[in-house]
């Protein structure tokens, strides 16, 4: 197998580690109800409803949701 080929392989592979890594994390922050931690996993820029932008307004968000 050409080292390329090897390193694509090994990329996805621990690409979809991330995945399963970030799901488990989001699960564990969700039962644990722990906002600090959810908001943190999402990026900085994240969008909430049609003009919020931020974690604060995410954190804001679920804490009224939930």
């Amino acid at each position: 197998m050409p080292d390329e080929a090897l390193l694509a392989r090994i990329d996805r592979l621990e690409s979809l580690d991330e995945i399963r890594q970030l799901a488990a994390k989001y699960s564990l922050a969700l039962d644990m109800r722990d906002l600090d931690a959810m908001v943190n996993l999402f990026p900085e820029d994240v969008r909430v409803g049609k003009d919020k932008v931020g974690r604060a307004h995410f954190k804001q968000w679920m804490d009224e949701t939930l």
